[in-house]
């Protein structure tokens, strides 16, 4: 439950700092620099928060996209 209010609070954040950051480029380029940073999120969670397991690469990209 925490690694998913973590991922919550970190996901709703950065969307809005990457597009005001990003508001001249195209979306698609926000829209990937907010997935790329959810990709190192659900890394990031799996090591710190105990009990989470991410094994690699592979179930990061599993996280995001199911």
């Amino acid at each position: 439950m925490l690694a998913g209010l973590l991922l919550l609070a970190l996901d709703s954040s950065s969307a809005i700092a990457l597009h005001g950051l990003l508001a001249g480029l195209p979306i698609f380029v926000a829209q990937t620099a907010g997935l790329g940073l959810q990709f190192v999120a659900i890394i990031v969670l799996g090591r710190v928060v105990p009990g989470v397991s991410v094994d690699g690469a592979t179930t990061a990209v599993w996280g995001q996209c199911c």
